[in-house]
């Protein structure tokens, strides 16, 4: 997906995808930025009702769902949760049986991301 192509470098990234399909970056406030990534609460809360969903980066593995990803993620339920990997772009949605890959959830048909504006 090339809306991902610049989010690049050793440690994660992380911020927000607007309806519109823009990005939103937000600063990673982790110890370990090269391993995991951590979002100041009150930029979540500023932006939770306004997103399509969030996004990070695992630079240095694929775009697997992590424990830490699940966790967070089933926080959020309303969002759809992007994880650009080593081997590509992953969606997840949380739905009763847990955190579901996106193409794979029942009913879901797969991501179609909102189309960036002109």
């Amino acid at each position: 997906m090339q809306r991902f192509n610049h989010l690049t470098g050793s440690e994660e990234r992380c911020g927000f995808i607007l309806p519109d399909g823009s990005l939103v970056e937000v600063k990673n406030l982790a110890k370990d930025r090269e391993k995991e990534f951590r979002m100041d609460p009150a930029t979540v809360v500023e932006y939770e009702d306004k997103v399509w969903g969030s996004f990070h980066t695992h630079p240095n593995t694929t775009s697997n769902l992590s424990g830490d990803d699940f966790v967070a993620f089933t926080n959020y339920p309303s969002m759809h949760h992007v994880i650009i990997g080593t081997d590509g772009v992953s969606c997840y949605v949380v739905a009763s049986s847990g955190v579901l890959l996106k193409d794979e959830a029942k009913n879901l048909p797969a991501w179609e991301a909102p189309q960036l504006s002109p």
